[in-house]
């Protein structure tokens, strides 16, 4: 026997299916063409708590997932980018290797900045 629940849910499978398609696409009226949903029915369904719950619920996911997602690609991004700030600060060239030392002690800056105004941010939410 499968102990697996199931949320019972009283949506349509109609809505379960619009919902992931509707939230994939930039604006909600693409998204209603492309489920093949009429924006006037997604705002009916909207009014439906259930409805409104699950959209949302799902809205936050794909936010997540979204940023995860643009976290992982800026910190590949960086991490390239500091591989060429390296290699450039052993230049033969002084003046390159000049700008690449002041770009990482930019970054570096930046990076101390930011940890200082997330620290701060912990700090007034366990006040």
């Amino acid at each position: 026997m499968n102990n697996i629940k199931q949320k019972k849910t009283k949506l349509k499978q109609v809505q379960l299916v619009a919902i992931p398609i509707i939230l994939g696409e930039r604006t909600i009226i693409k998204g209603c063409e492309k489920a093949g949903v009429s924006r006037s029915q997604f705002y009916k369904w909207m009014n439906e708590n259930e409805f409104r719950e699950e959209f949302n619920k799902m809205k936050d996911l794909f936010h997540e997932k979204i940023k995860d997602a643009t976290f992982n690609g800026l910190k590949d991004l960086y991490l390239k980018a500091f591989e060429t700030l390296s290699h450039r600060m052993d230049s033969k060239n002084d003046s390159i290797a000049i700008k690449a030392a002041e770009a990482a002690i930019k970054a570096i800056n930046f990076l101390k900045e930011q940890q200082m105004e997330e620290q701060i941010i912990r700090e007034m939410l366990n006040d």
